[in-house]
């Protein structure tokens, strides 16, 4: 039997497979649940889970029914160029079933600070190699 610390290792490492594959499955599932509600924001956003990409899903999941708003407030620097590209890749049409499932995902999706935690083991080097 291997000694304590290399089984704590053994458990550690286990653990943040598991939240990263958790992590991984989270955005793929949330992905899919945006094109399957038409709206295609990763064709024109480069960083499809940065901060404008969140700031326009939060904006058309507190009102999912009425999504006529204006997104020149949420963007900023390089994106106001792709303006006209961004309102047509919002147009679409979100169930209010979508909408509760696209939530769920996105509150579970959202364990960037858990792996982090793991990573960062106080009684051994697990930082990742950034």
């Amino acid at each position: 039997m291997p000694f304590a610390n290399i089984r704590q290792l053994r458990n550690l490492i286990c653990y943040r497979f598991k939240l990263t594959c958790f992590m991984a499955s989270g955005r793929n599932s949330f992905q899919n649940y945006l094109t399957f509600s038409n709206i295609q924001l990763e064709n024109v956003v480069s960083g499809t889970f940065g901060k404008i990409f969140h700031k326009i899903i939060d904006k058309i999941l507190q009102n999912h029914i009425d999504i006529s708003f204006n997104i020149k407030s949420l963007i900023y620097g390089s994106m106001k160029k792709k303006l006209s590209e961004l309102e047509l890749a919002v147009q679409s049409y979100i169930t209010p079933e979508q909408a509760g499932k696209l939530k769920i995902i996105k509150a579970f999706g959202n364990t960037k600070s858990r792996v982090r935690k793991a990573y960062s083991c106080s009684s051994c080097n697990l930082s990742p190699k950034t």
